[in-house]
């Protein structure tokens, strides 16, 4: 199951979670047609009157206020009551995937699979819908603990995206995205190897996936090829400018003591002190990272 809450995990709930949040939002607050969209056709038929819009307005009211509260449950039921009665194509749409986010949202793993498949054999949805679709297809099976099956799917849409560059990098970075922290280190660092290697040099994509690779690295026992590759993050870091300096360095000192290279480690801890101290940062950011820090002093002081 995806954790939340630390800056590596940060890079998937960004992929995923984050834009469902981004997306809902947009769902309750914004029509079709101001995001450009235009009603599937062969349907259900456009609003009529302003008794119809007025009713849509109210059940979007309603979800603000669920969304406020963040009672999912309730949420669900209330869009299962709501659904049957809406009469107009675009709203229900809305609607279907505003339920599919809380039914993620609410941990039902397997109902939001159902619910996913159940959409997606809607012929008249659009491209970028079905690719919502599939993308939550994933998201749901690997969180309802079928991995395997997963790899199965997502190896039938890397061969449908021959000829789609673009679309078989974000797939190679869903699959290392969903193979981070899995007992098999082996098959992750593979992953993630391959999605870097895919990658431009020094783009964001490149950036996340050295970090990345270097984490399954080190959790792998693998800590010289880790460092090597934190390192060389670490001096693109500082000739950009980009933050993200201070988390690199805590890394880096982190597998110098699982190494044994204490000196190199307090000399590392010195460097990140420096760059805590001054790096912008939110303050969530800052909480975790001093949080490692302690935990990382601690483990030095036990020796271990």
């Amino acid at each position: 199951m995806l954790r939340r809450g630390s800056i590596e995990e940060g890079f998937i709930i960004r992929i995923h979670h984050a834009t469902r949040l981004v997306g809902i939002c947009l769902l309750i607050l914004a029509p079709a047609a101001a995001r450009g969209e235009e009603p599937p056709a062969g349907r259900l038929s456009a609003p009529t009157d302003d008794a119809q819009r007025l009713g849509s307005e109210a059940v979007f009211k309603r979800l603000e206020e669920f969304e406020a509260t963040k009672d999912h449950a309730k949420a669900i039921a209330f869009l299962d009551q709501v659904l049957p009665t809406i009469t107009d194509s675009a709203t229900r749409w809305r609607l279907e995937q505003t339920r599919q986010i809380y039914l993620e949202w609410d941990s039902r793993y397997e109902l939001a699979l159902e619910n996913a498949r159940r959409l997606l054999a809607i012929e008249s949805i659009t491209s970028a819908d079905h690719e919502w679709l599939l993308r939550s297809e994933a998201f749901n099976l690997v969180n309802s603990q079928q991995f395997d099956e997963y790899l199965a799917a997502w190896s039938r849409r890397f061969e449908n995206a021959v000829d789609h560059p673009a679309t078989r990098l974000k797939l190679l970075s869903e699959r290392a995205q969903y193979y981070l922290g899995r007992p098999d280190a082996k098959r992750s660092i593979a992953a993630w190897r391959e999605y870097r290697h895919a990658t431009e040099t020094l783009s964001d994509q490149w950036v996340d996936g050295t970090f990345l690779l270097a984490k399954e690295l080190a959790r792998a026992g693998e800590l010289q090829s880790a460092i090597a590759l934190w390192q060389e993050l670490l001096t693109y870091y500082r000739a950009s400018g980009m933050r993200g300096t201070a988390n690199v360095l805590l890394s880096i000192a982190d597998a110098q003591r699982a190494a044994g290279m204490l000196v190199d480690a307090e000399r590392t801890i010195a460097e990140f002190e420096v760059a805590f101290a001054t790096e912008p940062m939110l303050p969530q950011e800052a909480k975790i990272i001093r949080g490692r820090f302690f935990a990382l002093r601690e483990a030095m002081r036990r020796g271990k």
